[in-house]
């Protein structure tokens, strides 16, 4: 495990990690950072803003990625709809 020792799951056709010290490069490369780093990008179960601190999931759509918080109740629903979009 790569220095920092934390990772986040994407849910797709197959789980992948992405490690933490990858995180700002995915983030980066998906069009996303700047956004996340502003606090604009939320949670779609809750609409809270999504820090890294409170981040429990990457959500992959059609058109981009949406995040999942740390929340019980939005990690339940992240389970229990696979992650599917809406």
């Amino acid at each position: 495990m790569p220095k920092g020792g934390s990772f986040m799951i994407i849910k797709n056709e197959t789980m992948k990690a992405l490690y933490a010290d990858d995180f700002s490069r995915f983030m980066s490369e998906a069009g996303l950072l700047e956004s996340f780093e502003k606090g604009e990008l939320r949670c779609r179960y809750c609409g809270l803003p999504v820090e890294r601190k409170t981040l429990h999931a990457l959500v992959p759509t059609s058109k981009s990625w949406e995040m999942c918080c740390i929340k019980p109740k939005c990690i339940i629903n992240f389970a229990e709809d696979g992650g599917n979009e809406n």
